[in-house]
């Protein structure tokens, strides 16, 4: 903790400066006020010591340095250091559980920003969003301390820092919001006095912690760092409003817009919200690796729990009939913790069983019919359902949780077999000793009442018995049936989980192909504005080093060690046999299959380390041309030039040069479907050269194609030659071979067996065509002729 270095660096000396500052002036105000006075005071206090601790061990650890060390080493590790903020976030965010289930918030009572007695409506409305962005900023901020990563740190020191400075800023407003008329004295929502003391501490410690972050080096702001910044902007946002929100906003009762139920327009909105949030966190969510995907899971967690008890609080510990014990109700607490202590089969018991219940529950709500729709019961009800449907799906999506396997569904059967008769005895029992109690619906009418007269029937059948006086009470038949049918919902759930799988593996492939095209034009941008420095590094050269290539299912390798280097302003001939391997050396070229060993490279870039760069130097004429023909040819050569990046007065320069030479000037506005073979082959072409690129391959590009376009192919790849360039083809047609190429290859059975220039055959007085047919002769795998001639 370099306190020491702040001194010399001016904008850290800023924000100490105005955090400073406004704790002070923060807590000057607090005193002025006898209600606000117990925030002040642990505001100050709290902050004081965590900074004077923090000076006090830098100092100690600096002073230790010059004797035994045992200090220094245990706080230069930053591990340990990391480990002790992390404890000291935890302790704040256990504070604020205890501040904010002790006690209710005066906005409760608030039905729109007119609604208060005390403050403006513009008051309101700062207490509302000061209490609802402290309780973000508390959560995101003790997660940063948890799982300290370079984003989140970055995100710590850069956002949340300033939005808890803030927040302190709006207290004068959100404390009343929260505690009642501090300004009158003491707030009537905090009778134990001890509510407010803890949310000054909270505000102190954290406050004090983004301070310490400042004194170590913080990550710099990347190229990069905005969109994730603006992925977890819109994450915090998203999960913010709390069971209060929308009726201090709006009022509870809207005469426009009916209460959720029976299916009507409201109802069919919050059902469609069921799909849509997931749908909108995943794509949210998914551009993060797993673990910042975890971490950001916790917070919606941890913030849909507080947003569902945001009425509740510590009174629905207190009397039995209030006990979280319905599934969906047990859900909002399960799901926080499966993510933070990671118990797998408590989760897949919320996969199986929460899932369905809360679904059910969305489309039968169990809400007084007179209430408003932006009640507090029926805003908690639908946080409570919603989150409880989708957050065991979405955590699986994303890939925190495996996805689901037999074992892990006899896991949440045998969880789901506890959790019943857990409810059976205590509605059994609760019942016997007077208390109305309903968990799960065991005890009431209430699911049978939406299904009919004959599950009524089945209800009633019940069977009595009485102990110590009193009355107990079960309905066999009913229990039975709702137990096996429930597990039947289970099955099913999990059927329509592996069809939505197979959908989102569809989506992430989608998602995956459109980050690596966007990564590929990014360095291909990259890689244009550095080519003059790249041309004069880098020779035009193609090498080839012991490349190895078997198919799959083979026994013998299709290509053995072959390895080979072509120099820039000649044309090389590849000729072998059909499977001689010619093809599958030029594919792996291309990049079009892998290869099992060796390295090539294009102009000095590794075709596997630098792809982008290597392939970019690549031009390539398939043996069968794959066309977009309802595009056409203009429009199919400035996609690939689009692809490329070609810009447009270049690529009007080439196509000036390619159009007459390919005789392609009057079709080049056709249709592609309305092309010959020879003519697609020509448009193949064009585009392949459209980027100028160093090395030109071709895999038999003559194939079915008249004299006059053979002769128009072979001046187009003179012509790419003589600029210094490479041309590389592979042929059966050993005449263009003789009359057009420098140098040839040739290939058999993935060996090479011949590598040599034309004029210097001619000299010795071979035939070319006669040393082929010399060289692939079946007995002949050893032949005299075999040479590496340059």
């Amino acid at each position: 903790m370099d306190w020491a270095g702040i001194r010399k660096n001016r904008p850290l000396i800023v924000v100490f400066s105005i955090s400073l500052a406004l704790v002070a002036a923060i807590s000057a105000f607090s005193f002025s006020y006898k209600g606000f006075r117990p925030f002040g005071i642990a505001l100050l206090l709290s902050f004081a010591l965590v900074i004077a601790a923090s000076i006090g061990l830098a100092y100690l650890n600096k002073g230790n340095k010059e004797r035994d060390g045992r200090v220094s080493r245990f706080f230069s590790k930053g591990s340990l250091r990391n480990t002790l903020l992390a404890m000291i976030a935890i302790l704040a965010g256990l504070l604020f559980i205890c501040h904010y289930v002790g006690g209710e918030d005066y906005l409760l009572e608030v039905d729109t920003l007119f609604g208060s007695t005390f403050l403006s409506p513009f008051a309101v409305f700062l207490a509302l969003s000061g209490s609802l962005l402290f309780n973000g900023a508390l959560v995101l901020t003790v997660i940063s301390f948890v799982y300290p990563s370079k984003l989140l740190v970055s995100v710590r020191a850069y956002a949340l820092f300033p939005l808890l400075l803030l927040c302190l800023l709006l207290t004068p407003a959100s404390l009343p919001g929260l505690f009642g008329d501090l300004y009158a004295g003491a707030g009537a929502f905090d009778p134990h006095a001890f509510r407010l003391p803890l949310i000054g501490i909270e505000y102190g410690i954290l406050l004090a912690l983004c301070l310490i972050t400042y004194a170590k080096p913080l990550p710099k702001i990347e190229k990069g760092f905005y969109k994730p910044l603006l992925l977890i902007a819109a994450v915090f946002l998203l999960a913010l409003p709390n069971s209060y929100t929308f009726a201090v906003l709006f009022g509870q009762y809207q005469k426009s817009i009916q209460l959720p139920l029976d299916i009507n327009q409201t109802h069919r909105v919050f059902i469609y919200l069921a799909f849509l949030l997931p749908i909108a966190y995943f794509f949210l969510l998914h551009p993060f690796d797993i673990p910042h995907r975890r971490a950001l899971l916790c917070y919606i967690a941890y913030l849909a729990l507080f947003g569902y008890i945001g009425k509740l609080r510590y009174g629905i510990w207190t009397n039995l009939e209030t006990l979280p014990f319905h599934l969906c109700n047990t859900a909002m607490y399960v799901v926080p913790l499966t993510l933070t202590f990671k118990t797998t089969k408590v989760f897949y018991f919320t996969m199986f069983i929460n899932v369905i219940g809360a679904f059910l529950a969305l489309l039968m709500p169990n809400y007084d019919e007179n209430l408003g729709v932006f009640s507090v019961r029926t805003i908690e009800f639908f946080i409570n359902h919603l989150y409880a449907f989708f957050m065991p799906v979405l955590i699986v999506l994303l890939k925190i949780y495996p996805r689901p396997t037999i074992r892990y569904f006899l896991y949440s059967m045998i969880g789901f077999l506890c959790y019943f008769i857990l409810c059976l005895v205590l509605n059994t029992v609760g019942t016997a000793y007077g208390y109305s109690v309903d968990f799960f619906f065991l005890n009431s009418d209430y699911v049978v009442d939406q299904i009919g007269s004959w599950a009524e029937r089945i209800f009633n059948i019940s069977y009595s018995f009485e102990l110590n006086g009193m009355t107990f009470t079960i309905h066999p038949p009913y229990l039975i049936a709702f137990y096996f049918v429930y597990v039947g919902f289970a099955v099913a759930m999990w059927y329509v989980y592996e069809l939505l799988f197979v959908a989102v593996d569809e989506v992430e492939n989608l998602l995956s192909k459109s980050a690596l095209s966007a990564s590929r034009r990014d360095k291909w941008r990259e890689m244009q504005q550095g080519e003059s420095k790249m041309e004069e590094k880098n020779a035009v050269s193609l090498d080839i080093r012991h490349l190895r290539k078997r198919y799959p299912g083979n026994d013998f390798d299709t290509v053995k060690d072959f390895s080979l280097h072509l120099d820039g302003g000649h044309i090389y001939a590849f000729l072998g046999k059909n499977g001689a391997g010619k093809s599958t050396i030029i594919k792996s070229i291309v990049g079009m299959h892998d290869f099992d060993d060796g390295s090539i490279e294009v102009c000095g870039k590794d075709i596997r380390e630098n792809e982008i760069e290597a392939k970019s130097l690549l031009g390539f004429v398939p043996d069968h041309y794959a066309l977009y023909e309802s595009l056409t040819g203009r429009q199919y050569v400035n996609y690939i030039a689009d692809l490329y990046a070609v810009p447009l007065e270049k690529r009007n320069e080439i196509l000036a040069s390619l159009l007459p030479r390919l005789s392609m000037e009057k079709a080049f506005d056709d249709q592609i479907g309305t092309y010959s073979h020879g003519m697609k082959q020509k448009i193949t072409i064009i585009s392949s050269l459209i980027h100028e690129p160093k090395v030109w391959i071709l895999d038999e590009p003559m194939t079915g194609v008249d004299p006059i376009s053979i002769f128009q192919i072979k001046e187009t790849m003179r012509s790419h030659a003589q600029k210094g360039n490479i041309v590389f083809f592979s042929t059966h047609l050993i005449d263009v071979v003789s009359n057009l190429c420098d140098k040839v290859i040739m290939l058999k059975k993935g060996d090479l067996v011949y590598s040599g220039s034309i004029s210097s055959l001619k000299k010795k007085g071979i035939n070319l065509e006669e040393l082929f047919v010399k060289l692939n002769e079946e007995e002949s795998d050893e032949s005299p002729l075999k040479q590496k001639e340059n």
